[in-house]
């Protein structure tokens, strides 16, 4: 059994383990550690030299494996060696939590509208996080579509869902084996329902029909971009307006 203490953790659940008589320290996630409770809130914002779980059993991963087959891929994981004490690779494999870099939106969100905004102020850094809406790669269709529906409306748009694509349709962090739309170059968005928006839409769309094209729920069409009202959706934004364009 392995020992050592955690010596630093980041609100995403990374950190570096300090280990007795080891010159470096172990990278890890939150999700990889076994036979380990801690509390994060109490210790994600104290500063990093302050040592403060003693980790009393800890592995890079969950299941042994000899392929990436043998791990749950849409949840992030996969098959790789564990490093031993020297940080070296051993010849045991192991699932382990995949952290695959995630472009950066900036450039998207500082040329949207001043009018237009997106609900998490941050962009997802890894393929597979939770909790962030990220506008990398999205389309200039859409772009255009938010920016007409803005003008008509003349009221701010909130973008809720965007190209997390690993959020959305099946959750394969996979983005071929993903069908959703929710992906760079895709065509779909999701927007909050704002008082004005729901107006906009609910007077200019027409006579509201039921269909499953675009999303299931409630259609309203404007133009080519078809509204769809999730009011009862259990997505972790809440319900909301699904946007085809």
């Amino acid at each position: 059994m392995q020992e050592g203490t955690i010596a630093g953790l980041n609100e995403k659940g990374f950190g570096f383990i300090k280990r007795d008589g080891m010159d470096k320290d172990l990278f890890f996630h939150s999700n990889e550690l076994v036979n380990v409770k801690f509390d994060l809130p109490s210790v994600k914002g104290a500063a990093s030299t302050q040592n403060y779980v003693v980790v009393s059993a800890y592995a890079p991963g969950k299941t042994s494996c000899t392929s990436n087959a043998d791990c749950n891929t849409n949840a992030g994981y996969k098959c790789d060696y564990l490093i031993n004490e020297s940080g070296e690779e051993t010849g045991t494999q192991t699932c382990v939590l995949a952290t695959t870099a995630w472009e950066d939106d900036s450039a998207v969100r500082n040329a949207f509208n001043p009018f237009i905004t997106v609900s998490r102020p941050n962009n997802c850094t890894y393929i597979g996080e939770s909790g962030c809406t990220s506008m990398t790669g999205l389309s200039s269709t859409v772009i255009n579509g938010l920016e007409g529906l803005r003008s008509a409306c003349n009221c701010p748009i909130k973008i809720t869902g965007g190209t997390e694509y690993w959020l959305h349709g099946n959750k394969s962090i996979e983005m071929d084996a993903n069908t959703t739309q929710h992906k760079p170059g895709g065509n779909v968005v999701d927007l909050s329902k704002s008082t004005s928006v729901t107006a906009y839409i609910i007077a200019n769309g027409g006579t509201p029909t039921y269909e499953s094209g675009c999303a299931n729920g409630k259609h309203y069409k404007i133009g080519s971009a078809i509204y769809v009202d999730e009011t009862s959706s259990n997505a972790s934004t809440g319900a909301h307006w699904h946007v085809c364009y």
